[in-house]
């Protein structure tokens, strides 16, 4: 834990004393590409086994998911570094986390100039931790964030949204399915969406959503289309043994009121709510009330919605007006941000504590 908030109190100083700074966003750039990529074996959930399919693994597919089912592209993404990179999976992993991180911050440079801001959201979230946990999802986020870097998906052309469409579908596909919610994306571009993103409407939905976790009332009407329609999957599977065994995603009644209470303020406190970035964060949010008590996977895709909420909160760090609401918005974010930050290192939640470098020996 002593690593991580070393970290936070140097992000934290770099983000504040400079939030646009080149030279300062290379060093926590660096930094958190040293610690995903130095980490330890023990840092973080199945490498062990990820490791295992790594260590069977050769050009030949029958040698594919020896204990771990991988999507295709993956399988052929370790082939090749197995065999030209390095055949040691823990410097596979680690170029995973250094892709991930590198990506991010090239999408982030290209929507906001407060750069710096955006890094120091992406650590305190928990947002770069995903790495260490889901690291085919985050893989597969990297591409489909360095591909948004070279489109305009704030206003994008008719050709940028074929290869949005195109680009989502052979990721979802090959890499992994998580990112066909990025297809979400491609609804706030049609009218009648635009139309009814006020404010009023935004939190009406957040609300409702709460609602729907607070009652757990999504359980019975899981279970109910399952009888009905003999619904079968991965995550439909984890969801129905999560219920029967009374368990659920980690994330706590407070926890979720403190993430729907803030996204209310940031509505709130917004000039203007019709930004994509905070509509991709809003619809995480609700994702996460209605789904997130089921099984951690969902919980897990709100998280993925977070990294284009994370290039609103530092596009308005410069230019949220200083009303009654926004007056407050710089200290009520760091201490938000400080709070899910200490509740990831507290709870572990990954198995990210404690941390070790790994040997280069």
């Amino acid at each position: 834990m002593f690593v991580y908030l070393i970290i936070y109190i140097i992000l934290m100083f770099l983000a504040l004393s400079a939030p646009k700074q080149k030279k300062y966003s290379h060093i926590i750039l660096t930094t958190l590409c040293i610690i995903v990529f130095l980490r330890e074996k023990t840092v973080g959930t199945d490498i062990t086994d990820y490791s295992i399919n790594f260590r069977k693994m050769n050009w030949n597919e029958s040698t594919w998911n020896h204990l771990i089912p991988f999507e295709p592209g993956f399988n052929y993404f370790i082939c090749f570094f197995k065999h030209y990179i390095s055949n040691n999976p823990m410097i596979c992993w680690g170029t995973i986390g250094v892709i991930y991180v590198i990506c991010f911050y090239k999408f982030a440079k290209k929507y906001t100039n407060n750069i710096n801001i955006a890094l120091l959201s992406f650590y305190l979230l928990g947002t770069y931790f995903l790495v260490f946990n889901i690291m085919r999802q985050c893989f597969a986020c990297a591409i489909l964030l360095l591909i948004f870097t070279y489109i305009n998906i704030e206003k994008p052309s008719p050709k940028n949204i074929i290869i949005s469409i195109i680009s989502i579908f052979f990721i979802g596909l090959l890499l992994h399915p998580t990112m066909y919610i990025f297809y979400t994306y491609l609804l706030y571009h049609l009218k009648p969406i635009k139309y009814l993103l006020t404010k009023k409407f935004m939190i009406l939905l957040i609300g409702i959503s709460f609602i729907i976790f607070y009652t757990q009332a999504i359980i019975p009407f899981l279970t109910s289309l399952i009888d009905s329609s003999s619904a079968e999957g991965k995550l439909i599977n984890y969801a129905i043994r999560n219920i029967q065994n009374g368990e659920n995603s980690g994330f706590s009644i407070l926890k979720i009121l403190l993430i729907t209470s803030f996204q209310i303020y940031l509505i709130i406190a917004s000039p203007k709510v019709q930004n994509i970035f905070l509509f991709m964060g809003t619809c995480g949010v609700i994702f996460l009330n209605c789904f997130g008590i089921l099984v951690v996977e969902f919980a897990r895709v709100y998280e993925l919605f977070m990294c284009l909420q994370i290039i609103y909160l530092s596009q308005i760090w410069t230019t949220i007006k200083n009303n009654k609401i926004g007056l407050f918005f710089k200290p009520i974010l760091l201490l938000y941000l400080t709070i899910i930050f200490i509740n990831i290192l507290i709870k572990n939640y990954g198995e990210i504590v404690p941390y070790h470098f790994r040997s280069l020996i």
